[in-house]
């Protein structure tokens, strides 16, 4: 039968699972806890308390082992898919070019009038259009002529790119199965919180005691010219 500060320390420890912490929050005192804190985890009813609490949790060595694998193995790459997306870059060109750009387009336009059956309604768009084309041209010749130089940024020609796409399916699903620490949404975007696979395996190897927290530096007191000095 557990004590309330057992049963205390077991909860804490199943917080981080670091036993001299847990023993500290249980309870026991500054001087004795780090100390407390491996004894308790020796005895057999503790280990028996605590490994009952991982089985309700179904994390078992084999789960343990899987899970942890797939953290330390893990990287926020894995949650990205390159998939192609139409780019348009935005590129400077000369009015001297543009004026030839809007020629064709005026080019253009006034055969595929003379070919299309058009109605009343969409000849009067089609004359406007044109006519704006034609002041355009207008525009940039008298712009030209006080600056020959003169130029627009405009949009290039629209090609297909690689891109990154942020697979949330995976990312939600993965966060669910304990693998990612959390999920946020910001202005900005997505962020994304990835566990620290050294802490996690540090973890989960003292839950199952493939090895022991390094033993804590004790501090120690040496004169220096008469006087104490503390090295931890």
């Amino acid at each position: 039968m557990l004590t309330v500060k057992q049963k205390r320390f077991c909860d804490e420890y199943m917080v981080d699972f670091n036993a001299s912490q847990a023993a500290l929050r249980a309870g026991y005192s500054k001087e004795t806890y780090y100390a407390i804190g491996w004894e308790n985890l020796k005895k057999p009813e503790i280990r028996k308390y605590v490994d009952e609490k991982l089985a309700e949790l179904s994390l078992g060595p084999k789960e343990a082992t899987k899970l942890i694998s797939d953290i330390a193995k893990g990287s926020l790459n894995d949650y990205f898919k390159i998939k192609q997306v139409e780019h348009t870059p935005r590129v400077v060109r000369s009015l001297k070019l543009l004026i030839q750009d809007l020629r064709r387009e005026i080019e253009f336009e006034n055969e595929f009038a003379s070919m299309a059956k058009l109605d009343k309604e969409a000849k009067d768009m089609h004359k406007a259009a044109q006519k704006n084309r034609e002041l355009q041209i207008i525009r940039y010749q008298i712009e030209l002529k006080r600056n020959p130089k003169a130029s627009r940024i405009v949009n290039g020609e629209t090609i297909l790119i690689d891109a990154a796409e942020l697979d949330m399916v995976k990312l939600v699903t993965d966060k669910e199965g304990g693998r990612i620490k959390s999920i946020s949404h910001t202005p900005n975007g997505p962020r994304v919180e990835m566990y620290a696979a050294d802490a996690a395996l540090r973890d989960v190897a003292k839950i199952h005691g493939l090895f022991k927290e390094e033993e804590e530096k004790k501090d120690i007191t040496i004169n220096i010219n008469g006087k104490g000095v503390k090295i931890t």
